[in-house]
């Protein structure tokens, strides 16, 4: 599931560790308050994607997360995969939805023969 999300981001913490195989996999985590509650919410950072150290300590961020269905802890994980600008910026992005899956946009009819 994406989502547009906007948050304060209050700090993160990263590292890595050696996998099974040998691997070496970096992980980042980065920690954001939900404005107007004492919530906190911790997402993972997609470092392939956003750099961790722009994010704007103690600000809103305007973030596009995707949120995956973890079976093993029966809870949504959430993964930072882009960021944004703006809110602006943040609104006009399409999301990479096709439009035959969007009710508000008309995708073309099909072709009958």
């Amino acid at each position: 599931m994406l989502a547009k999300v906007c948050s304060v981001f209050t700090g993160y913490s990263k590292g890595d560790f050696v996998s099974e195989d040998g691997e070496v996999i970096d992980w980042c985590n980065a920690a954001f308050s939900v404005p107007g509650t004492a919530d906190m919410l911790l997402l993972k950072v997609n470092q392939k994607e956003v750099e961790p150290d722009e994010l704007k300590p103690y600000r809103a961020n305007f973030l596009l997360v995707d949120f995956r269905f973890d079976k093993k802890y029966n809870t949504y994980k959430g993964y930072i995969v882009k960021m944004f600008p703006s809110e602006a910026a943040m609104n006009a992005d399409p999301l990479g939805v096709p439009d035959e899956l969007r009710d508000d946009r008309k995708a073309p009819a099909p072709v009958s023969k």
